[in-house]
């Protein structure tokens, strides 16, 4: 055989030798993260006023929080007959309410993807107190008119803004909620208001919202 042509057979299978080493050290690498598997799980909501009676029907609001970039799923259904509601829910954060009307619930749950497959059903208890009223006003920097401004949140339900920024919101349910802010060509605004007394009026804090850069 040509000394070229051995040399070149010895370089291909010096080649192959080291690829198949590297493929090895990969498959056998400890710190290669596993995929991440989304689990699902049911989860029954159940509707009750305050002597332990079935509400239904009841307009429930399924709402998914998954990480810090916010909202990611928003589920409308009613309760049935027994004044329950079914869901099969992927991991992460979940909040429950009832739709505005004169009595509300809400509760947050966690569709955890370590559990047993015993655990694979949740139950959350939705109590149904006299709803309260949550005022506000978010303000636009530079502008003397404050209006068209979206508030929303994970309450369920949403308002606009006045000329002088107010707004409100009914129907909410005993809970901390987050509340956020929509205006075209202004940053998002992001705060919590907590509602503790049935039939309450809570203040939320008073924004001032920036231009986007």
């Amino acid at each position: 055989m040509p000394r070229c042509r051995r040399r070149t057979v010895l370089a291909v299978a010096s080649a192959l030798i080291a690829g198949l080493f590297a493929l090895a050290s990969c498959s056998e690498d400890p710190t290669e993260p596993a995929p991440k598997v989304t689990v699902h799980r049911t989860v029954t909501a159940v509707s009750r006023d305050s002597l332990g009676d079935p509400v239904a029907p009841a307009s429930l609001v399924w709402t998914a929080q998954f990480d810090s970039a916010g909202l990611t799923e928003v589920r409308y259904a009613s309760t049935d007959a027994n004044g329950e509601n079914r869901q099969v829910l992927a991991q992460g954060g979940w909040i429950v309410s009832t739709a505005p009307g004169p009595r509300a619930a809400g509760a947050s749950l966690v569709v955890a993807g370590a559990e047993r497959a015993a655990a694979d059903t949740q139950v959350v208890q939705l109590t149904m107190h006299t709803a309260s009223r949550m005022e506000g006003r978010v303000r636009l920097a530079g502008r003397t008119d404050h209006r068209g401004t979206i508030v929303t949140g994970d309450v369920g339900g949403f308002t606009v803004t006045d000329s002088t920024g107010a707004w409100a919101l009914d129907g909410v349910p005993l809970g901390r909620w987050t509340i956020w802010t929509e205006q075209l060509g202004f940053e998002k605004a992001v705060f919590q208001v907590a509602v503790v007394i049935p039939g309450s009026v809570v203040t939320a804090p008073s924004v001032t919202v920036v231009s986007e850069p």
